[in-house]
């Protein structure tokens, strides 16, 4: 993710990814910052509503194809299913532009979840 995009969400997340310089972040491509940053959002609502500390995010990637979101310590399982809800949103939004036409994940001696466009690109 590039660095503009990295900040908006370390900045607006500050509690989610407080340890930040101690772990990796966002080695993944632009298309799933709406999704991550909606991610986070709900995670905030839903600590916010339930008057319990956010997790701590300790790494954000692409993995196989899909978005991987891993924190720490987290015993809530709302959370955890706000997680794997944007994990399989992940396989239908394009990494690349974030469109969701016309995307599927490939493995072309690696694992990518493109649109047509993008993956002619």
């Amino acid at each position: 993710m590039n660095k503009k995009n990295t900040e908006y969400l370390f900045n607006k997340y500050k509690d989610i990814f407080a340890d930040k310089d101690n772990m990796s972040f966002f080695e993944c491509d632009d298309g799933w910052l709406s999704l991550i940053d909606c991610l986070c959002n709900l995670i905030m609502c839903h600590c916010n509503n339930e008057k319990i500390n956010p997790p701590l995010a300790i790494q954000v990637k692409e993995k196989l194809g899909g978005l991987r979101f891993y924190i720490n310590n987290c015993q809530d399982t709302t959370i955890y299913n706000y997680i794997m809800f944007a994990e399989e949103m992940s396989f239908h939004i394009c990494e690349i532009c974030g469109t969701t036409n016309n995307v599927s994940t490939l493995d072309k001696g690696r694992i990518t979840t493109l649109c047509d466009k993008c993956r002619t690109n």
